[in-house]
């Protein structure tokens, strides 16, 4: 799992293996396709309540969030869902 924030994503050390080299980014993609988010969560685990942001039965992450959930237990995003704040 990881929480990538805008300021910081660029500042962070070199990435270990292809996995968390997709995951940066993934999130800096959604930080340029959504200018005022300011966090992206990735849960790699394939389960919703991992988050830190989104609980059971929402639909919608909070406000400057955006949380992808891989289904895949991370390996390479397939099927995965992204919950986009309202």
């Amino acid at each position: 799992m990881g929480l990538y924030l805008r300021e910081t994503i660029e500042n962070l050390s070199p990435a270990v293996n292809n996995s968390q080299r997709y995951w940066r980014k993934q999130a800096r993609d959604m930080f340029a396709q959504y200018p005022t988010i300011n966090k992206v969560e990735c849960v790699t685990s394939s389960n919703k309540l991992d988050s830190k942001y989104v609980r059971r039965g929402d639909t919608h992450s909070p406000q400057g969030v955006i949380v992808i959930i891989a289904s895949s237990s991370g390996r390479w995003g397939k099927s995965r869902r992204t919950f986009l704040p309202v």
